[in-house]
């Protein structure tokens, strides 16, 4: 699909979805990031990108994701619960 439409943010973010569930979490993050790049009004990419970055223990920079994807949609009240857990540290 990418090499159909290389400039699809859901192409992006579905692979990297895909990547980070086989735990090839590196490559996820090449894929998250271009995924946010090319819609960074779209929350569900920066929370997709938060979680495979918590999945891998990047607590701080998985915060700051999370924010981001709170921010620009404050009804993903899951977001909001893992950003109270992290700062909490509960």
């Amino acid at each position: 699909m990418l090499e159909i439409t290389p400039d699809d943010d859901m192409a992006e973010a579905s692979l990297a979805n895909a990547l980070h569930h086989l735990d090839e979490n590196e490559e996820a993050i090449v894929h998250h990031r271009r995924s946010v790049e090319l819609d960074p009004e779209y929350a569900p990419h920066f929370f997709n990108y938060a979680n495979t970055l918590y999945d891998m223990g990047e607590n701080e920079e998985a915060l700051k994701y999370y924010e981001k994807a709170y921010a620009i949609d404050p009804e993903l009240k899951e977001a909001e619960e893992i950003i109270s857990t992290l700062k909490t540290g509960s």
